[in-house]
């Protein structure tokens, strides 16, 4: 399945408010179709040197269509990392909320206005499950948007620009590296899931309710699972030392596990 269909397919299922957020392939491709193909390319030693990405070398800046690609794709680079930070810092808020909220419910029964505040308390975190791999999602189809443009650009031009930009530009930011962030909630959100499950008796329409939404949160967690191959391709691409050194900066302190290590991916089994 082509990537153009793969993001669109998460970006239909998830917040409408994130329609703006999204990396602009579209828009990105439409540049790159701009770029003269009668230029002539520059030796296959030539690449995108690590400044500033919208500094471009002297044979690439003086194409108006390549010096307009890059601006626009470090404009983007910019606006997903942004999102990233901001929708992170909610989540975190709304995490801390249903942490005090179980233990509210478990260490006060009897001073609840709601008597079925265990089911309600299992519709929230259930929700707020979804949200969070929907923001995986989010990430994992950001890095790769970047990397396939890239490499699509490199193809139409005969530029050699994505390992550099990839590395000194995307492997840093945000999205690339959430490794003590959005996946520690999502492990800790599973967990809470099963222990507000296990204080709660459901009804068969609670059930009914709930196996709508654990059908969604398979198809997130198999859309992830997907994607997450392509990073690993992605990666797999480049050159092993710089391969190894983006696997590296996103292992932090999770040497003796596997769970907080989107290379590997599938952290939720």
């Amino acid at each position: 399945m082509k990537f153009c269909k793969n993001l669109q397919r998460v970006v239909d299922v998830s917040d409408p408010e994130w329609a703006p957020f999204w990396v602009n392939y579209k828009m990105l491709k439409k540049i790159i179709n701009e770029i003269p193909t009668d230029v002539s390319a520059p030796p296959p030693s030539s690449t995108l040197t690590p400044t500033p990405p919208h500094v471009l070398p002297s044979h690439m800046n003086q194409v108006p269509a390549e010096v307009a690609f890059f601006k626009f794709l470090v404009a983007e680079l910019q606006k997903c990392g942004s999102f990233f930070a901001d929708a992170l810092s909610q989540y975190e808020i709304r995490h801390k909320r249903l942490q005090q909220s179980f233990g509210h419910c478990a260490t006060n029964p009897g001073a609840q206005m709601v008597e079925n505040r265990w089911s309600l308390l299992s519709k929230s975190v259930h929700s707020f499950y979804k949200d969070l791999l929907l923001l995986e999602s989010y990430a994992l189809m950001t890095y790769c948007g970047f990397c396939k443009i890239l490499k699509k650009h490199d193809k139409v031009t005969g530029h050699t620009t994505k390992e550099a930009f990839i590395t000194n530009k995307v492997a840093p930011a945000n999205f690339n590296n959430y490794d003590t962030s959005l996946l520690i909630m999502i492990q800790e959100t599973k967990s809470l899931y099963a222990k507000v499950g296990s204080e709660l008796t459901l009804t068969q329409e609670r059930c009914d309710d709930h196996k709508d939404t654990e059908v969604f949160i398979d198809m997130i967690q198999s859309i992830n699972s997907q994607i997450g191959e392509d990073v690993k391709l992605e990666q797999s691409l480049m050159s092993p030392n710089r391969s190894n050194s983006n696997s590296n900066s996103n292992s932090n302190s999770n040497s003796n596990s596997n769970s907080n290590s989107k290379r590997k991916f599938d952290p939720h089994n």
